[in-house]
């Protein structure tokens, strides 16, 4: 039940438990205050909509003999009646009827102990009309020193019969969404983590499948015929290293390649040619990688016949991967880089791009792509220390070729043309492609070849 007396100033509310049966709200001049309280336990009550009225303070204040109030002899006003009782001196049966009897409508009961505590009052029915409420000391208190009878009204409700319900309806959703999200803060990462370890199962190749990819040994008798850098790390091939020849005929240092195919993806570095489109089975002795000259880029039929597969005995690759393209190590601006096949790169030479060879002036004038329009910028010099990078190569480009040109730029095999596109492509060349497989790929497919003069040999 809820016990409000209220004027037309302003209010100023104490809340109290959400879980009490009711609330009252004093409201009296410039004063507001808000009070839990508890029904008698007996039939008569409020009515539906509640009762409203002038709140007297008893005389005497215990209420245990009939009340001696100063309007008594005035209760012609039509005016419900509020009688304010102290607990205590007698039973709460005597008090309510002493109240009715002395023609009060309503009794408020409050405590006579500071106790947050509230309890029902529990009397005997029969001869008792007046609805009745107990409140707690602190709100009896304010609202004897508030009452001012006819000068305020005091309104008697009784309580909302789904308050209670929506306050644990609400707490029980809030309980439930909170434990909800500390699961999926707990279950999530660890899923998560779950995840991410077998998606990138799928995007590596096991370190046995790599060890099946054949491998030779960079000699001085294929010098003059390589004459290539490895596209991973972009540093020259040294006689007596190992290397690695993957089925697009692309070769990189053996320990690349190896942590590219087992850490990073399974396609090639150069091409994107994906290694799991391969079928591959073999029965051969397990043994280390033969050292065996040829270059990088060669087709597999000119690698001599003493090359071995580094292969398990009986293993089998087929489509054995899930799919995942992979970018380019090289640089960061590499998935920008359009890169076609050799035969592609034929059609766009013959449709009117402009080709643009960075191999060195050596390599390009021992036989470079027959095409219309072509130019030669090396992106790698020859230096007595070694090869480096051409420190002008945009500066160059950018004095013979415009950024609105169609440009498609080749190498040996693919290593520097690719990171020549990037560059390129960074500096704002946005119709440029990459040929993969390089001068190499182009020579396998017996496509026209120019020569500016014929080597010393």
């Amino acid at each position: 039940m809820r016990l409000v007396v209220s004027s037309c100033l302003l209010a100023a509310p104490f809340f109290s438990s959400l879980l009490q049966f009711s609330v009252a709200t004093v409201v009296l001049n410039s004063i507001s205050a808000s009070f839990a309280d508890l029904p008698a336990k007996f039939d008569g009550s409020a009515t539906k909509n509640g009762i409203c009225g002038a709140l007297y303070v008893a005389d005497p204040l215990d209420g245990c003999s009939p009340l001696r109030h100063a309007a008594a002899s005035n209760w012609t006003e039509q005016r419900t009646k509020f009688a304010l009782i102290i607990r205590g001196e007698c039973s709460f049966e005597d008090k309510l009827l002493n109240a009715q009897n002395s023609g009060f409508q309503a009794v408020i009961v409050y405590d006579n102990i500071e106790n947050e505590d509230l309890v029902v009052m529990k009397v005997n029915p029969q001869d008792i009309t007046v609805d009745a409420v107990f409140v707690s000391h602190v709100a009896g208190e304010i609202l004897k020193k508030y009452s001012r009878g006819r000068e305020g009204e005091c309104c008697l409700y009784p309580p909302s019969k789904g308050s209670a319900w929506t306050v644990l309806a609400i707490s029980f959703f809030s309980l439930l969404l909170i434990v909800t999200f500390l699961l999926l803060a707990f279950f999530a990462p660890r899923h998560w983590t779950q995840w991410r370890g077998r998606h990138n199962r799928t995007m590596r190749v096991d370190a046995k499948l790599v060890h099946a990819l054949p491998c030779f040994t960079f000699s001085d008798s294929v010098q003059q015929k390589a004459g290539e850098t490895c596209a991973i790390c972009l540093e020259d091939y040294r006689f007596g290293e190992n290397l690695r020849l993957l089925p697009c005929q692309h070769a990189f240092h053996l320990s690349c390649i190896d942590s590219w195919l087992t850490k990073w993806g399974t396609s090639c570095p150069v091409c994107k040619h994906d290694i799991r489109t391969e079928t591959m089975s073999s029965e051969v002795h397990k043994r280390e990688c033969p050292r065996t000259d040829t270059s990088p880029g060669l087709h597999r039929s000119d690698v001599p016949n003493d090359i071995e597969w580094c292969h398990m005995s009986g293993f089998f690759i087929f489509n054995l991967f899930g799919k995942d393209p992979i970018e380019s190590m090289s640089s960061p601006k590499a998935e920008e880089v359009v890169t076609v096949d050799v035969r592609q790169a034929k059609s766009l030479i013959e449709s009117g791009y402009q080709y643009l060879d960075v191999r060195t002036q050596e390599e390009f004038e021992r036989g470079h792509c027959s095409a219309p329009k072509i130019v030669n910028i090396p992106y790698m010099l020859n230096t007595p220390q070694g090869r480096v990078k051409n420190q002008d190569f945009l500066n160059q480009v950018s004095s013979l070729l415009n950024p609105a040109d169609d440009i498609l730029v080749g190498c040996q095999s693919g290593g520097r043309s690719l990171n020549a596109t990037t560059e390129l492509v960074a500096a704002g060349f946005k119709k440029v492609r990459n040929m993969g497989g390089g001068y190499s790929a182009w020579v396998n497919h017996n496509f026209p070849i120019n020569k500016e003069q014929q080597s010393a040999n």
